[in-house]
């Protein structure tokens, strides 16, 4: 993100996560979901959370999806009509 000269914020790097949920390039998201927050100095909102519930979802890895909104839940984040209707959706 630095080097497109991309102003470093959440969502900058949200918009970053869902190019590459709309892309399909799954492999690429987890890392950028662990690596760049603290490397680029970004908190992820709900809305960073909702797009790893998602592609946990696409991907059919409805685990991890469920360990996003306990990952939420601990860290002071409130999970919202979005991340509900994602997994129910995945698990319907």
């Amino acid at each position: 993100m630095p080097k497109l000269n991309c102003e470093r914020t959440v969502s900058s790097f949200n918009a970053l996560l869902s190019a590459c949920v709309n892309s399909k390039k799954f492999d690429n998201i987890a890392g950028f979901f662990q690596k760049l927050p603290a490397s680029l100095g970004i908190v992820p909102d709900v809305v960073s959370h909702n797009i790893i519930v998602h592609a946990f979802c696409e991907m059919g890895y409805l685990d991890s999806a469920l360990s996003v909104l306990d990952e939420m839940e601990k860290t002071g984040l409130e999970p919202d009509s979005i991340t509900f209707n994602t997994l129910l959706y995945a698990f319907y």
